[in-house]
């Protein structure tokens, strides 16, 4: 089985008095569109959704629709409660997201029969072209059974499973993709290839942006798994430096290094990186450019 569905992660872009850059967003949409990735997933939780009001969600996507109109967009209505998430999602249709990304509440001790009723409320809502993301940092790790429940609602068409038990997610893509009622994208890339492997029919990457060809080479189930072992280890130097000092923000400032429209700017909770830490990630990217260039060389 091929994968169907590949969607860069955008990190909202900021100008420099911290306002939102949709301009840059949709410049660097259709940069990486000349890589071959047409799919790009706005106001995810590395597009810093939290931080971002109702209207800059949706100014960012409205931005990229009309500058970009070959892009297939993913757009994250994820909210603290399913009112919210239907506003937030209309109003993304509206302005020409083709799929709409909702999760979990974000609830303390939720049950089986709460999260269907919530999911529910939303398809009935807003009727069409809905993912489910499954993100067990919002507060649940939605298990593969009730997902499974979930995409049998007609307005769903798949989940974005990002779930750190690689047995949920093997059990998530067995229960979701044989009904023949949606598709299983993997959240995290790094490890996206064991999941692509399993027959996960889509993936959603943040560092493609920063490695285009290595990312699209993980994600493409025909290369041999000793490729992407190869690719994985020269991938090393930069995931280490991510895992300490997290993201969004190193994807951000590796993005600027690269030439990227916008700035590394990002909004609190999170902190740019600092002249020393800038440093780092410029000898990680060397470092990892040069391992890549002999691994694919190999």
């Amino acid at each position: 089985m091929r994968v169907t569905h590949f969607y860069a992660i955008a990190p909202t872009a900021f100008d420099g008095a911290g306002g939102v850059d949709g301009a840059a967003v949709a410049d660097n949409v259709a940069r990486i569109a000349a890589h071959g990735v047409t799919g790009v997933l706005l106001t995810g939780s590395y597009g810093e959704f939290q931080v971002l009001r109702p209207d800059e969600r949706i100014s960012v996507t409205d931005t990229v629709v009309r500058a970009n109109p070959e892009a297939v967009v993913m757009s994250g209505a994820a909210a603290l409660n399913g009112d919210d998430a239907i506003d937030i999602g209309a109003r993304l249709l509206e302005v020409g997201a083709h799929q709409v990304m909702v999760s979990a509440p974000f609830a303390a001790e939720l049950t089986d029969a709460d999260l269907l009723v919530h999911f529910e409320r939303i398809g009935d809502a807003l009727k069409h072209d809905l993912i489910v993301y499954n993100n067990p940092v919002f507060g649940t790790d939605v298990s593969p059974a009730v997902l499974e429940r979930v995409t049998r609602m007609s307005a769903y068409t798949g989940v974005k499973q990002g779930t750190k038990a690689l047995a949920a997610m093997v059990e998530t893509i067995a229960r979701v993709q044989s009904t023949g009622q949606g598709q299983v994208l993997a959240a995290a890339d790094m490890v996206c290839a064991a999941a692509v492997g399993a027959g996960v029919g889509g993936v959603t990457s943040t560092n493609v942006w920063v490695f285009p060809e290595a990312f699209i080479t993980l994600a493409d189930p025909a290369v041999p798994p000793a490729s992407k072992a190869a690719v994985l280890a020269a991938l090393q130097p930069y995931a280490a430096l991510v895992r300490s000092l997290g993201q969004p923000r190193v994807v951000k400032a590796a993005m600027v290094l690269r030439g990227y429209a916008g700035t590394a700017r990002v909004r609190a909770p999170y902190l740019p990186l600092d002249e020393t830490e800038t440093g780092q990630l410029a000898s990680a990217l060397a470092e990892t450019d040069d391992l890549l260039a002999a691994a694919v060389g190999t």
